[in-house]
């Protein structure tokens, strides 16, 4: 499931809640202008937007897993676990809440495996193109996924329903 959600427009919808792990890249501080250009929004900070992630990481059950630079660590809540890895061939970090764990994975790609290998359903609120998702699925497990940028869930429901046909 891939849905148009704002997160600062309120909490997850209720469909979050069939998700036993959530996952999400998070936009770079650099970023987030062009991120909001690209959604057609405008008169928000990249504070208002880790302020939302943070009540997200508070009111959650499940494990919570979220990729960053070290500008957005600074807005979050102090995570259990810190993985350092990489995203797209810079290096980010992997920022663990509501678990114990410190997989190996030297890149996000090689954690969403990890991940898929242990949880039935992930949940991400960022999800932009979706490679949570298509990773959760290639392991036959399912995905709840949200984006503020309609021309990304758009690009998904496509792409996604050709893949699976």
């Amino acid at each position: 499931m891939a849905f148009v959600h704002d997160l600062l427009a309120g909490p997850l919808p209720a469909e979050y809640d069939a998700c036993d792990v959530l996952y999400a890249d998070l936009p770079w501080r650099a970023g987030f202008i062009e991120f909001e250009r690209r959604a057609g929004a405008q008169g928000r900070s990249y504070a208002d937007l880790m302020a939302a992630v943070s009540k997200i990481v508070r009111s959650a059950v499940c494990p919570v897993v979220l990729t960053c630079g070290k500008l957005a660590w600074s807005h979050l809540p102090l995570p259990r676990e810190t993985i350092h890895t990489r995203l797209n061939g810079a290096t980010c970090l992997a920022l663990v809440y509501n678990a114990d764990f410190k997989p190996a994975c030297a890149d996000t790609v090689a954690l969403l495996h990890w991940l898929a290998e242990r949880y039935r359903c992930v949940g991400d609120f960022c999800c932009g193109y979706g490679r949570a998702g298509r990773i959760f699925s290639e392991h036959g497990k399912r995905y709840i996924m949200s984006d503020y940028n309609s021309e990304c869930i758009g690009y998904i429901g496509e792409t996604f329903e050709k893949a699976n046909g």
